[in-house]
């Protein structure tokens, strides 16, 4: 009687263990570092329910702000944690506090099972978001795209021969090793970049729009690059869609 109450209790235990949620995505991007809008919706998918008809009865999401300041990548700040009875899986918006310019986040989901009611192991996924305007500004009633204003304080890199075949190249020092680093690069449609050697990106060709009324800029994360001193960043210049008539 004893083995027969055992092997029950163990089988209970077992069923109530749920997949946690898989594909996490921040406007329909895994892990992105480009988020430019005040209120970016979060999805998931949820991986082969164990228990048949189930679906999902409620989930709980923790947005935490990431902080580097002190040499090591924290994230602890919660900026949103929300727990609701809903089985909506796609384009949850966020309603936390502002989102700050060039700043990174971590974001955690469970789900709990209509059926057996047992709540998954949170999922862990990260974004960034790019350089915004005033934080403070932010109107989180609008979903739209933000216009920065952080490019006015941004150095112009010049060379030697001053601009000679399209190419730049300047040189900066770090003064202690880095732990987060962007390159926010606009080409104009065709621009690639080198540090310390080494090409930034694998792109060739950017989107091509209206530059009259809007330019767009590449960011690209090359912590990997950089390194304690001295570092050199180089710029080509190409004619791409800018160039173009008619």
């Amino acid at each position: 009687m004893l083995l027969v109450q055992v092997l029950i209790t163990c089988c209970a235990a077992a069923r109530a263990q749920i997949s946690s949620p898989s594909r996490l995505r921040v406007e329909y991007l895994e892990n992105p570092i480009t988020i430019d809008t005040p209120t970016p919706r979060f999805s998931w998918a949820l991986s082969n329910p164990e228990t048949r008809g189930s679906t999902q009865l409620a989930y709980d999401l923790v947005v935490f702000k990431c902080d580097s300041k002190s040499g090591k990548k924290t994230c602890q700040d919660i900026a949103w944690n929300v727990s609701k009875t809903s089985n909506q899986t796609l384009n949850i918006e966020y309603e936390g506090v502002a989102l700050q310019s060039d700043t990174d986040y971590m974001w955690t989901v469970s789900w709990t099972d209509s059926v057996t009611k047992a709540t998954s192991v949170p999922s862990t996924a990260y974004f960034s978001v790019a350089i915004l305007s005033n934080p403070a500004s932010i109107d989180h009633s609008a979903h739209d795209t933000l216009v920065s204003n952080a490019w006015t304080n941004s150095a112009w890199v010049s060379s030697a021969n001053n601009g000679s075949l399209n190419t730049y190249r300047t040189t900066f020092d770090i003064p202690a090793p880095p732990v987060r680093a962007r390159l926010y690069i606009a080409g104009l449609g065709y621009a690639k970049s080198w540090i310390n050697g080494e090409l930034t990106d694998t792109h060739e060709l950017g989107q091509f729009v209206t530059f009259q009324k809007r330019v767009l800029y590449d960011c690209v994360d090359v912590l990997a690059l950089l390194q304690e001193g001295e570092n050199a960043l180089g710029v080509m210049l190409g004619v791409g869609w800018f160039s173009l008539s008619g």
